[in-house]
């Protein structure tokens, strides 16, 4: 497991760079959300679809579960990385209802 205060410059490169794509793809996301209005942030193009709101919500679940408090629980529930997922109700982020943006 990469530690951060580890003295390992291939780990800390690694890590440096895994920051640093993360900061520029949720600055491009922001940005680009941005530019939606209300309507358009809660729109569903289609039925069954789901609106941007929705799409966001999943995603932000997803990242979330992948990466909250990672090395406890690998070493708990003893899973592999791959398949390393932390219950979060996924059905309900597909729920229509949402609030406004925060």
């Amino acid at each position: 497991m990469l530690n951060p205060t580890s003295t390992d410059p291939v780990g800390a490169a690694l890590l440096a760079s895994f920051r640093h794509n993360f900061r520029m793809y949720k600055t491009l996301a922001d940005r680009a959300l941005a530019q939606l209005s209300e309507a358009e942030w809660l729109h569903q193009p289609a039925p069954g679809s789901n609106s941007a709101a929705v799409i966001v919500q999943h995603l932000v679940g997803n990242l979330r579960s992948r990466f909250t408090d990672l090395r406890s629980t690998i070493t708990t529930r003893g899973e592999a990385f791959q398949s390393l997922s932390i219950p979060r109700g996924q059905s309900q982020e597909f729920n229509h209802q949402l609030a406004a943006r925060s």
